[in-house]
């Protein structure tokens, strides 16, 4: 999956380019100054032909090196968004394979960046409650250890009271220095209308959807307590919930089938993105204080 290879940090690499057509642009001015100084030596008056076509030249070299800096730094951030891409599929792809190491089958869709858990794996029809459900509690429990496992490489990691830090092994395990921006518990009902007011208090499906969503995220936390210590590039913690009611069905129809199917628990990867090279420069020196 990894387009990028690991013979070095690119960062380093496009750092070094740039830094040679600095150098090389510095050259050039240096140029053109003494030749600018040899023909006033030379001649005690330059003409003002021979000065305009000296300047214009002059001009046109900045040009070409300030057009190539550009490119070099479209380049670095194309760079960047494609190995936090990539690494969001690996982390997508762990997780679902430790989970099938301990016997658990999830869905998962890299094109969007989410791993899909069924909701008649976890929720009784119109419930909330994990524990309701045979298992539902264990796999919460499974996923929490797996997800932290697979994403502590990409996050800054914030004690309470102490300044954010980086893993001990962050140079290894993460030499592309790519960040995740948010982990999204995502809860999802089936479009069956409710009536009156349900035990946990939901009165509709974007209401239950979203108390699924938080007792999810409660019991992944209370499991793996370390999911709260891993913030994004902002210093926000990474790990939190949303709910869509039958809002983003994934099945179309009213068969059971389809039913199941919309009443789930997403999990949605969403990796940081700097808007442009200035951020990513940002956040490169960023980490090297913090190193």
């Amino acid at each position: 999956m990894d387009q990028q290879g690991h013979d070095g940090n690119y960062f380093i690499s496009m750092t070094d380019m740039m830094v040679g057509v600095l150098f090389v642009f510095i050259i050039i001015v240096s140029y053109f100054v003494m030749e600018l100084q040899k023909t006033v030596e030379n001649n005690d008056v330059i003409s003002r032909t021979a000065h305009e076509r000296i300047v214009e030249r002059k001009d046109k070299e900045i040009a070409l090196l300030k057009e190539e800096i550009e490119k070099l730094k479209r380049k670095s951030w194309e760079l960047y968004a494609a190995a936090a891409n990539n690494k969001r599929s690996e982390i997508i792809q762990s997780i679902s394979q430790k989970l099938e190491q301990q016997g658990i089958k999830v869905n998962v869709d890299l094109e969007v960046g989410v791993i899909r858990l069924e909701g008649d794996g976890l929720f009784n029809q119109t419930s909330s409650n994990l524990s309701e459900r045979v298992g539902a509690v264990e796999l919460i429990n499974q996923l929490s250890g797996a997800l932290y496992d697979s994403i502590r490489c990409y996050g800054l990691h914030k004690e309470e009271g102490l300044k954010p830090s980086l893993p001990e092994d962050f140079e290894s395990c993460n030499p592309d220095q790519v960040f995740i921006e948010a982990v999204y518990v995502e809860g999802h009902s089936d479009s069956d209308r409710l009536r009156g007011t349900l035990k946990d208090g939901s009165r509709n499906n974007l209401e239950l959807s979203a108390r699924r969503a938080t007792n999810t995220y409660a019991q992944m936390v209370s499991f793996t307590p370390s999911l709260t210590k891993i913030v994004n590039p902002f210093d926000q913690q990474a790990l939190s919930t949303a709910a869509y009611g039958s809002q983003r069905p994934i099945k179309e129809g009213y068969s059971t089938a389809a039913k199941a199917a919309n009443r789930r628990i997403d999990l949605r990867f969403v990796m940081y993105l700097p808007k442009d090279e200035a951020a990513r420069a940002s956040l490169q020196s960023r980490i090297e204080r913090l190193q």
